[in-house]
């Protein structure tokens, strides 16, 4: 009798144990994530799910450019004030970038870089050269926003020429960007690091400067959305970021809005997958950030599927608002709601345009214009 009952026991614990394992099984093959205990969910339905598992990763190295023998490890001076570092493909970067650096600028105090992504470009599919010299044009041209910001910070800037191919608008980061693989334009964010990096090294040995370790961006449109999503990926080089002319289409720090998934980059619901490593949020939560928009600015890029994700275009309208306004006052209450270390401003007579002397007193000393204008 007692063999018997021991056998029925031993079974009824095989079955417990049997089942305990299908439903970890199911679990694990029907999410594909590891279960987390860090979940932040704002009023507005917004959350945010840390994911640290081992996923499907579509973040690619860029293919290094093949350069000529006396094209390589070469550094022009185009005038006292103006070089041009030619691509690097051995140190991580295939495309020219520039270098301003202001007659006002201090040897004797530690400085930051400033960089400016590439604001425009001009025309699509035009390679490498025409970026270039598009690229020189901004940063020789005295009345450039992007050397006025420079010339009221007096601290050197970065500009890159890189290149839009017809494929999509690479320079501002987009989705089919970020995922097309083996080309020379991949990863620009990372070729971006690539000469940051390459930038303070050439600053201090060269030109006797001490440069800080982390740096300020500036972008509009284009580079604004560069700006804004550069930020969020690597905010452990960010001192500090202004942008605007983004279409009020912000990358949000949250993985889920109630039941939709947020991908990039609209959300950071696959940024292992998309960027190679986990989200940096904590870090990114410290970075000052000035977003502005015009309230006159009659663009709207979230219509064109390159631009912003077709898939939640219909999202995007019904919960964010189709008109600019609705819009505006949702995404500044959710990126407030985050807690983000953001000032938000919509400048009520601007169009396409950004108020420069703004972008240079917020860069100068970021926390206390924060404070300031969200104590007033």
């Amino acid at each position: 009798m007692r063999i018997g009952e021991n056998l029925f026991h031993t079974q009824i614990l095989s079955k417990i144990f049997i089942s305990i394992l299908i439903m970890i099984l199911f679990v694990s093959c029907t999410t594909g994530k590891e279960l987390t205990s860090h979940k932040d969910m704002t009023s507005q339905g917004f959350i945010y799910e840390e994911n640290r598992a081992q996923q499907r990763v579509f973040a690619t190295e860029f293919v290094p450019a093949s350069l000529p023998a006396d094209e390589q490890n070469q550094v022009i001076r185009i005038s006292n004030e103006v070089f041009k570092v030619l691509p690097h493909p051995s140190q991580g970067f295939n495309y020219d970038f520039y270098l301003y650096v202001p007659p006002t600028v201090s040897s004797e105090s530690d400085t930051h870089l400033l960089v400016t992504p590439i604001s425009s470009g001009g025309e699509q599919g035009r390679g490498p050269k025409y970026y270039s010299d598009w690229a020189q044009d901004v940063v020789t041209t005295s009345r450039s926003w992007e050397r006025r910001i420079a010339d009221g910070l007096r601290t050197p800037m970065l500009y890159p020429a890189f290149e839009r191919p017809l494929s999509s608008s690479h320079a501002s980061l987009t989705r089919d960007a970020m995922l097309e693989r083996n080309k020379r334009w991949s990863r620009l964010d990372l070729q971006m690091l690539a000469m940051i990096d390459f930038a303070l090294a050439y600053l201090e040995q060269e030109m006797q400067l001490t440069m800080k370790e982390k740096v300020l961006m500036a972008g509009f449109s284009m580079s604004g959305q560069f700006t804004a999503r550069f930020a969020l990926m690597h905010p452990e080089i960010v001192e500090a970021a202004a942008y605007g002319g983004i279409s009020i289409t912000h990358m949000l720090p949250y993985s889920k809005h109630r039941k939709t998934n947020l991908f990039y980059p609209v959300g950071v619901s696959d940024f292992t997958e998309i960027i190679g490593r986990e989200f940096n949020r904590d870090a990114y939560m410290k970075v000052p950030l000035f977003y502005f928009e015009g309230a006159q600015d009659p663009q709207d890029t979230s219509q064109y599927g390159g631009l912003f994700p077709q898939q939640l275009q219909k999202w995007l309208y019904s919960t964010m608002g189709r008109d600019m306004d609705t819009r505006w006052d949702s995404y500044v209450t959710a990126l407030k709601d985050s807690g983000l270390n953001i000032y938000c401003y919509r400048y009520p007579y601007l169009g396409h345009t950004l108020d420069v002397l703004d972008v240079i007193n917020f860069l100068r000393n970021p926390q206390a214009y924060i404070e300031e204008k969200t104590t007033t």
